[in-house]
């Protein structure tokens, strides 16, 4: 049976999951990605070179792989018209927390799953104090990704449900996360998508996961399988899943 699988974001993570997700020829992956490769981009998108600098990444990658995509997206998720419902799962693999939720309520409208990919180095002071990432599984009716911790929206209506839910706004924790490092993030991508691809497999197969919330910390080298539950006042519960999504 042939899957269609759609994907956001195709960097570090997401270019890594492609190289993984190629040899099983019955999964069809259409893209979303907007950005064009930078200089920067380079050491962790395997394959490319100072030629690809200007192309956009979705034509840089079939051109690197021989790969062609079910469709290729070049435009923000926000401002497509997509319809999440075509997909059997929907895997982002983007970097900020904005479209995440964009995703994530989105996924919750049209009851479609979301995978959840996240890598970083978190650096305090000069000092390396976290390098790894999180897997978050965001399964129809269940947990969302705001019951997993992921900071609520906070525009003027959004605002309006993040209070009527509880929540309280506070600052940026006193942090860095920095993509751009080269071989060593490339690293992290490498061992996060490690962890992913399988529970992305046997979702597509059996409908089951390990666990909704995978956390990886390679500094310790722990692999993190984090117990979640509905949050009884989230967004997700507040508006009975039904309305949730808000453009």
């Amino acid at each position: 049976m042939m899957l269609d699988l759609l994907l956001v974001g195709l960097g570090g993570n997401g270019w890594t999951l492609m190289r993984k997700l190629m040899p099983w020829g019955h999964i069809h992956v259409a893209v979303i990605e907007p950005d064009k490769i930078e200089s920067s981009n380079l050491p962790r998108l395997v394959g490319t070179t100072d030629q690809h600098v200007g192309f956009y990444k979705t034509e840089a990658f079939e051109a690197v792989f021989g790969y062609r995509f079910l469709k290729k997206i070049q435009s923000k998720v926000q401002d497509c018209t997509e319809n999440f419902q075509d997909y059997q799962i929907v895997v982002g693999c983007v970097d900020n927390n904005e479209t995440r939720q964009y995703l994530a309520m989105a996924c919750l409208y049209f009851k479609v799953p979301l995978f959840d990919l996240g890598a970083g180095i978190v650096i305090r002071n000069g000092q390396v104090i976290f390098k790894g990432g999180q897997i978050r599984i965001q399964l129809p009716g269940e947990e969302c990704l705001f019951c997993m911790g992921l900071p609520l929206p906070v525009s003027d209506r959004k605002r309006a449900l993040r209070r009527a839910a509880g929540y309280l706004d506070t600052g940026d924790p006193q942090e860095e996360i920095h993509w751009n490092r080269g071989e060593e993030i490339l690293a992290v991508n490498e061992a996060l998508v490690a962890l992913a691809l399988p529970e992305i497999l046997a979702y597509l197969d059996k409908g089951t996961v390990t666990s909704k919330y995978i956390r990886l910390n390679l500094i310790q080298n722990q692999k993190e399988f984090i117990q979640t539950t509905i949050v009884p006042n989230c967004i997700c519960q507040v508006e009975k899943q039904n309305k949730v999504y808000i453009p």
